[in-house]
């Protein structure tokens, strides 16, 4: 997570409810409109202090969202090269890995406690 994409967060939900907009008013009425929910910003590419916690620069852009009324969802996905690497040289995705290292295995976790947290905000 870095400045330029927070700063495109907006720009995005802008442009969303201008094709929701141009959509709804093609049908002109007609039942099928749309009105999609915006469940939230997921944080990813994220590094981390040895405390589990976000380096600085990216505490300070999630704060700035957080400020500005942006829903931000709890779980964010650290960045791991090497094992989204061997999960591609696997064909398999990341979330159906099993690593015994400790980062590696992390990735995992973070991305199943996604999936759980998504399906409760989506009311699946």
């Amino acid at each position: 997570m870095d400045y330029l994409s927070t700063m495109g967060i907006n720009y995005l939900r802008n442009h969303v409810d201008r094709l929701v907009n141009m959509y709804n008013d093609y049908l002109n009425g007609v039942s099928g409109q749309i009105s999609p929910i915006f469940l939230g910003v997921i944080a990813n590419m994220m590094d981390y202090h040895k405390e589990d916690k976000p380096i600085l620069v990216q505490a300070e852009q999630l704060s700035f969202l957080k400020t500005a009324g942006v829903n931000v969802f709890e779980t964010m996905l650290r960045d791991s090269k090497t094992a989204h690497s061997t999960a591609s040289a696997a064909r398999t995705p990341v979330i159906s890995q099993s690593f015994s290292d400790k980062t590696k295995a992390k990735v995992v976790e973070e991305f199943q406690a996604l999936v759980t947290e998504f399906i409760q905000k989506a009311g699946l």
